[in-house]
């Protein structure tokens, strides 16, 4: 598909679909987390944790005699020590590593006996880090705890995923229960003290569900424009050119369903068709000059994860990153003859409901339209950075009084434009 109507078709996805959540949610796993101190003091408490999550890293234990290396996997607590950025896929014991024998300094145990000591020699573990408060975080849900753990002051928190609440959409934790004010952004608040987050639910009739009727960019120069079939699927879209002078249709994508899947699409002078088998969809595109294959792969969610196509020495890669069911991190990368071209977008999510039509498989908008952020209604702000961090798009959203956006202003700078900051916005309308 030519890269300039992709690029037209990114923001299409604005309230019209999901990225992140579809109307059968998969039944999600929990795992247990077991640790052993090994002698050491305190033992933390088993911890359960949601698939796809990660578990905290616990208070460190301590041991007269012994320095603490770390939590391992393997029983003995010597090679395979767990990476607490990774998230949880199994039931597992996490064994506390120790080293016996002459600590650095000698200035053991370092717990605010020692300070002098430990201050003194840069080898030895300094007492602020030995003597760090720890508080409790406890995460409730309809009323039950479903998490407790100990963290240091001064420590960011993992979003716990939660399991599908039929009839209900999660909206985030909150500090306060009941009135739902203060919520936590686990993106910058810390923890100073101990704490309670209770998740918030919105009932689905809360949502209002608006199907995009028209896109339309830097006032009027193009237009796109939205047609459904009976079940709320996109079954054309249509783009028009203005500067082109022209009244009709420049270009017409088709979209082609078989029951809910959607195996192909058809424009002005090509197409593509996806067959799905398992978590793996094979694109064959047809245009004018060639025949070109190309894959996807999906997580059980159904999200995609990875794009691959080659052809003739060029190769295009893309990767989507997730925490729960929100796109953190969306990366391509193009090599070809004149170089290799980089780009990655990352997001903010604010406190706008998310509002979902869940007619259209999630993968293909993902796919159509480069990463759909903007299909989840509460992505506030992304910012893509380019060819290998020397350039930067930033994009803002306002919305409507349901929550929809209204407008997408985007900024970048380069000296083709006016003071050196070149300006481009796309403006929504709903049926």
């Amino acid at each position: 598909m030519n890269k300039v109507v992709l690029n037209y078709l990114v923001i299409a996805v604005l309230a019209v679909v999901t990225a992140f959540t579809s109307c059968n949610d998969k039944e999600l796993k929990e795992y247990t987390v077991t640790f052993n101190a090994k002698g050491g003091n305190p033992t933390p408490n088993d911890t359960t944790v949601t698939e796809g999550n990660k578990v905290n890293e616990p208070v460190r234990p301590k041991r007269l005699g012994w320095s603490f290396t770390g939590w391992y996997t393997d029983s003995l607590a010597v090679e395979y020590r767990w990476n607490f950025d990774e998230a949880v896929s199994r039931d597992m014991t996490l064994n506390a590593g120790w080293t016996k024998g002459e600590t650095p300094c000698e200035c053991e145990p370092c717990d605010g006996e020692h300070c002098e000591e430990c201050e003194e020699c840069e080898e030895c573990e300094k007492c602020e880090e030995c003597d760090a408060s720890y508080y409790t975080v406890t995460y409730m849900n309809d009323g039950n705890v479903v998490n407790e753990i100990s963290v240091a002051d001064g420590a960011k928190l993992f979003e716990p995923m939660l399991k599908a609440k039929d009839g209900y959409i999660f909206d985030g934790w909150y500090t306060d229960n009941n009135t739902f004010i203060s919520k936590w952004d686990f993106s910058s608040n810390t923890v100073t003290g101990d704490v309670t987050l209770y998740a918030k639910w919105i009932e689905d009739n809360d949502i209002v569900v608006k199907l995009l009727e028209s896109i339309t960019y830097n006032d009027n120069e193009y237009e796109q424009k939205f047609e459904y079939d009976n079940q709320n699927r996109i079954s054309k879209i249509l783009e028009y050119n203005y500067i082109e002078g022209t009244t009709n249709p420049t270009n017409i994508i088709v979209f082609s369903y078989i029951e809910n899947d959607l195996v192909k699409l058809t424009w002005s002078n090509g197409s593509e068709e996806y067959v799905k088998n398992g978590n793996k969809i094979t694109v064959m595109r047809k245009s004018n000059y060639d025949i070109i294959f190309s894959t996807i792969d999906l997580n059980d969610d159904e999200l995609p994860t990875k794009y691959e196509e080659s052809v003739e020495g060029s190769s295009w890669v893309t990767t989507w990153q997730y925490q729960g069911r929100n796109l953190v991190q969306y990366s391509r990368k193009e090599t070809t003859s004149d170089g290799i071209w980089e780009s990655s977008t990352s997001y903010k999510y604010g406190n706008n409901k998310s509002y979902y039509n869940c007619n259209t498989p999630k993968w293909i908008m993902f796919f159509l339209f480069d990463d759909a952020s903007a299909s989840q209604n509460n992505v506030i702000e992304k910012t893509e950075t380019w060819s290998n961090g020397n350039g930067k798009t930033e994009y803002e959203y306002e919305f409507d009084k349901d929550g929809y956006p209204t407008k997408q202003t985007s900024k970048w700078e380069s000296e083709d434009c006016e003071n050196g900051v070149c300006v481009s916005e796309a403006k929504f309308s709903y049926k």
